[in-house]
């Protein structure tokens, strides 16, 4: 398996979540392609997320430069 492939949400998870979690309807729908750039980007949310942690975990100084726990 490839990093890239690792990486991917599954777009039936993303369905399922906008159905429970985004949709007050039941017969909402969405689109493959609408599912496919979601998931896209949610991929670089997270990688965000995680490089940022990392960054703030290598240097725990916050924006006034008091340390962080």
């Amino acid at each position: 398996m490839t990093s890239e492939e690792e990486t991917k949400i599954p777009i039936t998870t993303l369905s399922r979540l906008f159905q429970t979690a985004v949709f007050e309807h039941d017969d909402t729908r969405i689109t493959q392609q609408t599912l496919e750039l979601s998931s896209e980007y949610l991929k670089m949310f997270i990688r965000e997320a995680i490089l940022r942690a990392n960054e703030v975990r290598e240097n725990p100084k916050d924006i006034e430069g008091k340390e962080t726990d």
